[in-house]
């Protein structure tokens, strides 16, 4: 696992409030101005700014000014040196917070907002479920295939069950949105019938026998009032639920 994940999960969102996550989330979701990277807060914490209202924070601050009612520059900052403190002693390592926070700071915004969201919304729903079994996992991405939010948490259990391989691949179909060429059987990926195509920044991640299985389930084709990617984002949901039938 990697460290800012260790320490996100370890560290960081036991601390936060729910109120706090839920925030975090809609920031995320809506690529709010407001939410940060490179810096705590803005204004800067400044002294002599300390009692300037908060106008926005990074995504620990954040969850303190939005999330539990914090509101001056000074508070956020007292907010985001007492986490880090916090942080280090639950995942006992001296600064070992830096692992999130640079991680954050450093990664792409549309990258770091992907897979932060991912986390949080896990993280939502093990505070109000418990830990779901893989079948029932399977089962809530069969009946919602957009449900991102299982396609992680199935990617950890698979994980935590010696499954790395396949837990990677999981978690990189993870906000995939393929779109359907057409209904024309004649069409062919690498030798075999393939009517959808998935983003080529994460088609090598993807097994052969995973598209090979999207190919099997017909197409009744463009059908009006019936989304081209929602049949190929279930037959996506199909096919990953055969690959791992025998997990």
């Amino acid at each position: 696992m990697e460290l800012w994940r260790k320490v996100w999960r370890e560290g960081v969102e036991p601390l936060l409030s729910t109120e706090g996550l839920l925030a975090l989330k809609q920031a995320l979701l809506s690529d709010s101005p407001e939410l940060l990277q490179g810096t705590t807060t803005r204004p800067p914490p400044l002294n002599c700014v300390r009692d300037w209202p908060c106008e926005a924070a990074d995504a620990i601050g954040y969850c303190g000014w939005q999330g539990d009612g914090l509101e001056t520059v000074g508070e956020v900052e007292e907010y985001f040196a007492r986490m880090c403190y916090e942080i280090d002693k639950w995942v006992g390592e001296p600064a070992g917070c830096r692992h999130f926070i640079n991680w954050w700071d450093d990664t792409p915004r549309h990258e770091a907002a992907s897979l932060l969201c991912a986390e949080v919304l896990i993280a939502l729903r093990g505070r109000c479920e418990p830990v779901s079994s893989k079948d029932a996992l399977l089962k809530a991405i069969l009946d919602d295939p957009y449900d991102d939010v299982s396609r992680m948490a199935l990617a950890d259990w698979l994980e935590e069950n010696g499954q790395s391989y396949r837990a990677m691949v999981i978690r990189r179909t993870a906000g995939v949105r393929p779109a359907m060429v057409g209904s024309n059987p004649n069409y062919r990926f690498n030798g075999v019938r393939d009517n959808y195509v998935v983003p080529a920044g994460v088609t090598h991640h993807i097994p052969m026998r995973i598209r090979q299985r999207m190919s099997d389930y017909p197409m009744p084709g463009r059908t009006r009032g019936y989304p081209t990617e929602r049949l190929a984002m279930e037959a996506l949901a199909k096919a990953i639920n055969e690959w791992l039938r025998d997990v």
